[in-house]
């Protein structure tokens, strides 16, 4: 995970049953964590970076700021979400976001995850409505699981560079139903701002990296099949993975 990933967690101070990220993974079936090839997303979320910024000039500053209360920015809010009740509460006010601003890398969350039964821990993803997702996912650690690709370096398709590997090598993903992360806000550093201004630096020779990485996954061996793209939209995107509480006692 990045250093601006926060879990979900049980509230400050309040004894609760709230989501706490480790307590949920500890729950996932047997059969995605003995699987080879199970790549379990960690759906997460955003807060809205020109609300805080407005407010704030650095990563430490904007977590101040939040500890003492986003009422300061949004009345609105009344703190953290900690679970997805208070999370759908943040995303209607507008106060958090699914995505980032105008990037398509994180539409996996679809709207039927709100609605999952809380009994059930992971739900088995049909397929991506687009591909360059970037999802942050939990992978079995073994030797034949994909790596990070070290040709991408400073900022831009490294995280779309892995999902898109683990897609061809036929990994089947998961998306967490009780759990998330939130992406703190905080200023862009000198390689986001290098990537994003596009014409020099990182966003030209990342591309030019990624380009030649699709070219040699292009062509898969006959026994892989790769992970689907949605042809057409679907009524569910997700199914749920009972959990097979008699088989699930190994630690």
């Amino acid at each position: 995970m990045d250093v601006d990933l926060w879990p979900s967690r049980t509230a400050w101070g309040h004894p609760s049953l709230l989501v706490n990220l480790m307590t949920e993974l500890m729950k996932l079936p047997s059969v995605v964590r003995t699987s080879p090839k199970a790549a379990v997303i960690v759906p997460t979320f955003f807060f809205n970076r020109p609300a805080f910024l407005k407010h704030c000039f650095s990563y430490t500053a904007c977590l101040l700021l939040l500890h003492r209360g986003l009422f300061v920015i949004a009345r609105a809010l009344d703190a953290y979400p900690h679970d997805k009740t208070e999370l759908a509460s943040c995303l209607l006010t507008g106060h958090c976001e699914v995505g980032k601003n105008n990037i398509r890398t994180h539409l996996y969350v679809a709207p039927e995850w709100f609605t999952q039964s809380p009994t059930v821990t992971v739900s088995r993803v049909k397929c991506f409505v687009a591909d360059m997702q970037e999802p942050y996912v939990l992978l079995p650690r073994q030797l034949s699981t994909p790596r990070f690709d070290e040709h991408f370096v400073n900022y831009g398709y490294n995280k779309v560079q892995l999902i898109e590997h683990l897609r061809a090598a036929g990994f089947q993903f998961y998306i967490m139903n009780n759990a998330f992360m939130m992406d703190m806000p905080h200023p862009d550093s000198s390689f986001r701002k290098d990537y994003l201004e596009g014409i020099k630096g990182d966003a030209l020779r990342m591309h030019s990296v990624f380009s030649a990485f699709l070219h040699r996954i292009r062509v898969l061996p006959a026994n892989v099949t790769r992970f689907p793209i949605c042809t057409r939209p679907m009524e569910k995107y997700y199914v749920p993975v009972p959990c097979s509480c008699l088989l699930d006692n190994s630690p």
